[in-house]
C-alpha cells in the first residue's frame, strides 16, 4: 500500500515500515536536486511544485512510484530513492519547524549520508536545532542556518549540502503564507497521504525484493521502474528527477 514520509517510522502492526532511521549510502550520488543549471532547476521545480502542492492542498495527492532499498535493524539504505526521500525530508523539516512538530523524539529525523561527513553533520544538526528557530519575522531558513554556531564552514563546499539548501529555500517560498497547521495536517495524514510512494524492500544478496505493503502483482514491472527511476540509467527521472503525480 502507499505510505506517507512519516508513516514510514510507523510500527509495522500501524500500517506503518518500522523504521527507525534513513541514511543514504556511500554508493550514492550527490544530492542534485538543488544544482543550479537551467535543467536541474527545471526539474526541480516541476517536482517541488507537485509535492508542495499536495502538502498545501493546492492539487490532489501526489504519488512518487516505488522507493527500494534494503532495511536492516530498522534502517532503509535507499539504493533508489535518494533524491525523493532527501526532497521529502526537508519538506517534513519545513513545515514541523512552522508549527514546532520538531522534537528530539521525533523519529522521522533521523535522516542521514554516509556519503559525506559534512553532509550527515548537516541534516543531523538541522534535525537537532530546527527546534531553535522562530519562525517567521526573521531571516529566511538558509540564511537561520548560516548564522548558526553549529554552521559549519565545510559545507559551503559540499554539493549536497549546496544541494538542499537550494531546495530549502524553494520550500520557504511555495509554504509562506499558507496555513502552517493544515500543511502539517496534511502531511501527518496516514489515510490518503498527500505525497506517497511504494517501499521496496530489498532482502540479503539473492533474496528476491518484496514490497511493504501489496505489490498486487505488479511483475514485470520493477525493471522498468528502476529504469524510470534514473538513478541507475541517468536518464531524466524523478532521481534524476521526472516524477509520477495524480492529480
Amino acid at each position: 500500500a502507499p505510505l506517507s514520509y512519516l508513516a514510514l517510522f510507523d510500527a509495522v502492526t500501524d500500517g506503518g515500515a518500522g523504521l527507525r532511521a534513513v541514511v543514504i549510502p556511500q554508493i550514492q550520488r550527490d544530492y542534485a536536486q538543488g544544482r543550479r543549471d537551467p535543467v536541474a532547476t527545471r526539474i526541480r521545480q516541476d517536482f517541488l511544485d507537485s509535492v508542495c502542492g499536495g502538502a498545501t492542498g493546492l492539487t490532489g495527492p501526489v504519488s512518487l512510484d516505488f522507493v527500494y532499498g534494503s532495511v536492516r535493524d530498522g534502517v532503509l539504505s535507499p539504493l533508489d530513492g535518494q533524491q525523493r526521500l532527501t526532497a521529502l525530508f526537508l519538506l517534513h523539516w519545513v513545515a514541523a519547524v512552522r508549527v514546532g512538530e520538531l522534537t528530539q523524539e521525533s523519529a522521522w529525523a533521523d535522516f542521514g549520508y554516509d556519503t559525506r561527513d559534512s553532509a550527515r553533520m548537516f541534516t543531523h544538526r538541522i534535525a537537532r536545532h530546527g527546534a531553535d528557530l522562530e519562525w517567521g519575522g526573521g531571516p529566511g531558513l538558509r540564511q537561520w542556518i548560516e548564522d548558526q554556531p553549529w554552521h559549519l564552514h565545510a559545507w559551503r563546499h559540499d554539493a549536497t549540502v549546496q544541494s538542499m539548501l537550494v531546495v530549502l529555500e524553494e520550500i520557504e517560498t511555495r509554504l509562506l503564507g499558507l496555513p502552517a497547521a493544515d500543511v502539517w495536517r496534511r502531511l501527518a495524514r496516514r489515510d490518503s497521504p498527500a505525497v506517497s510512494f511504494r517501499l521496496l524492500q530489498i532482502g540479503r544478496e539473492g533474496d528476491a525484493g518484496h514490497e511493504l505493503g501489496d505489490l498486487q502483482g505488479d511483475d514485470g514491472t520493477f525493471a522498468s521502474d528502476l529504469h524510470r527511476a534514473g538513478e541507475v540509467s541517468g536518464t531524466a527521472s524523478v532521481d534524476g528527477f521526472t516524477h509520477t503525480s495524480t492529480v
